[in-house]
């Protein structure tokens, strides 16, 4: 699916290829184009800059959807393009041997696995339940994993990482699983970083971040921490770490901040 012609100019659409209250689907062997980037800027100040876009791929309320070697005509590093794939409230969706610029769990997903892929500039966005899976896969982005901040955080089961390499976009500190949340808001729903984290064996492209950066596995998630806010945020009940390497021979420690992880067991080798 090529496209050509694409204006200055332009507003979100439904793409190429919609996956909608559908089950046992598979997509094999397509190659698809992202669709550019638009940008509209406020008219009252501060002017804020919106950016908007078309997925080529939807997934909406679909069970055990099947991407199987998809392919893009853009580079997965061109960030003048969107996303290729965006899912919203779908079940167990397994990609093998792809090449795209995102994998965004944008309104939620219920188990995923990534097998032998490449994953571009827009990183891989998650928020959801159930078991989330990515081995022997490449990931650009500022973490390895993004857990959506406007969401909560919120991964309600288990996260595993295995035999993956990861390239920081960012020159800064590096965490390998972002998330925020300050605890002051209330999403309707009990907001947890995950029931356990593993991960073994993750190589990190770090020679262009700067010399005096550390590596953390689990993040900051609130600047402003303190016992007591209204809605705390849960970390992650079992962190297991296993052969994580760098380029440039950091060592990765597992907290930005221990304070915030007094209810999270470790098994770090």
């Amino acid at each position: 699916h090529l496209l050509e012609g694409e204006g200055d100019d332009g507003a979100p659409y439904a793409g190429f290829i919609t996956v909608t209250e559908a089950v046992d689907v598979t997509i094999k062997d397509p190659l698809l184009t992202p669709h550019k980037t638009y940008m509209t800027k406020d008219s009252n100040p501060p002017f804020y800059v919106n950016r908007m876009g078309t997925y080529e791929l939807n997934f909406g309320a679909s069970i055990n959807t099947r991407l199987i070697r998809v392919r893009q005509t853009r580079d997965i590093v061109d960030t003048r393009y969107w996303g290729l794939i965006g899912t919203n409230y779908s079940k167990e969706i397994y990609i093998e041997n792809c090449e795209m610029s995102r994998f965004d769990a944008h309104m939620g997903v219920s188990g995923a696995t990534i097998k032998d892929s490449k994953i571009g500039h827009q990183c891989l966005s998650l928020i959801g339940y159930g078991d989330f899976y990515i081995e022997n896969s490449f990931v650009l982005g500022n973490s390895f994993i993004n857990l959506r901040s406007d969401y909560g955080s919120i991964w309600r089961g288990n996260i595993t990482v295995k035999n993956c390499t990861w390239k920081p976009l960012g020159k800064g500190e590096m965490t390998i699983i972002n998330a925020n949340n300050s605890g002051d808001h209330n999403f309707g729903y009990e907001c947890i970083m995950a029931e356990r984290i593993s991960i073994d064996g993750l190589h990190v492209l770090d020679s262009a971040v700067n010399i005096g950066a550390k590596l953390y596995v689990l993040p900051e998630y609130d600047r402003s921490f303190a016992k007591g806010k209204p809605y705390p945020y849960k970390t992650a009940k079992m962190l297991v770490v296993r052969n994580i390497t760098t380029e440039c021979g950091r060592k990765a420690l597992p907290f930005l901040n221990s304070e915030q992880y007094t209810e999270t067991k470790t098994d770090i080798e």
